[in-house]
């Protein structure tokens, strides 16, 4: 119910078939119909679980039926990667009324807590 990972089995390839070879996000109707259901695997597991996968390949959080999805994730890429200078620049705090005791820690440099 707090989002299991989906990863759709043979897609990771970085030459994409023809109606996918633009980067953006696909309906799962699209991948399912093309790719078939069967080829989808969902990772539900305990929290901190850690998923190690090649993300060329078609991938997405469910839906949160209840509470709050926190990942972390690491990324070795040869796209244009923002540092964490550039990072830190970008990023406002914002204020909020009600942060979860377990993120309070995680996010005390982005969140001023109200």
């Amino acid at each position: 119910e707090t989002g299991a990972h989906c990863f759709m089995k043979g897609t990771h390839g970085h030459r994409k078939p023809d109606p996918f070879r633009i980067s953006q996000f696909y309906s799962d109707d699209m991948l399912h119909d093309f790719y078939g259901k069967d080829k989808e695997i969902m990772f539900a597991a305990p929290k901190g679980t850690i998923i190690a996968e090649d993300t060329a390949g078609f991938h997405r959080g469910t839906t949160l039926q209840r509470g709050y999805r926190l990942l972390m994730q690491f990324q070795y890429s040869v796209l244009d990667i923002p540092t964490q200078d550039e990072l830190e620049g970008r990023l406002k705090p914002v204020k909020l009324a009600h942060v979860p005791e377990e993120l309070r820690g995680i996010l005390a440099k982005l969140v001023v807590q109200a």
